[in-house]
């Protein structure tokens, strides 16, 4: 018997969940930062971030080595989402200086490029048929604190729903994509170029 999935409640429980452990990764990781790495990721620019040591050898560093050395974290996403087409990845070093450089003199701010240092996707059907009502839910998130915010993007070669968890401007944020199940397939090409292409 297939499994009829109410879009607009699992992605209410979804969130809500990822946001429960984006807030317990976070306050642990931050808690026990040094009180200089105080930075506004929302005013750093890409350039300064790249030039200055401390913040790629120690603040991103220890941002990654913490998330990959967090034995609870996997447990918990794997949880989040296991009844579901749900996956998630932790963002390498190689992978973040790529994305900077490629975003190097376009006068762009940290916290809209290093957006994704944790990255999870659901792929469900008939998410673009009920575009109204996720944007209603996720307008609804957002007014209440669980996301930050979150945009719709469709280019023709690439469609999905973009959301961003992140407690303040001084915290690296999270992101989670929707996909709809009949754009996975383009979707996944389209990634494979754009990633091919900040390699070059």
């Amino acid at each position: 018997m297939v499994k009829i999935v109410d879009n607009i409640s699992t992605l209410s429980e979804i969130i809500e969940e990822l946001h429960g452990v984006y807030l317990d990764f976070t306050t642990n990781f931050y808690r026990h930062l040094d009180s200089s790495f105080n930075y506004n990721l929302k005013k750093l620019k890409i350039d300064d971030a790249l030039d200055s040591q401390e913040f790629m050898l120690m603040l991103v560093k220890q941002y990654v080595d913490s998330l990959g050395n967090d034995e609870t974290i996997g447990g918990k996403l794997l949880a989040v989402g296991m009844d579901y087409n749900f996956r998630y990845r932790i963002k390498q070093m190689d992978s973040l200086y790529r994305k900077m450089e490629h975003n190097l003199k376009k006068d762009r701010y940290v916290s809209k490029i290093l957006n994704d240092f944790m990255g999870t996707r659901i792929i469900l059907s008939n998410v673009n048929s009920q575009e109204t009502e996720i944007n209603e839910l996720l307008g609804t998130l957002q007014q209440q604190g669980i996301i930050s915010r979150f945009y719709h993007r469709d280019d023709k070669k690439y469609r999905a729903l973009h959301c961003y968890f992140q407690d303040t401007n001084r915290h690296f944020p999270w992101e989670f994509q929707i996909w709809d199940l009949e754009d996975s397939e383009n979707n996944y090409k389209e990634h494979e170029r754009h990633e091919k292409e900040k390699s070059e």
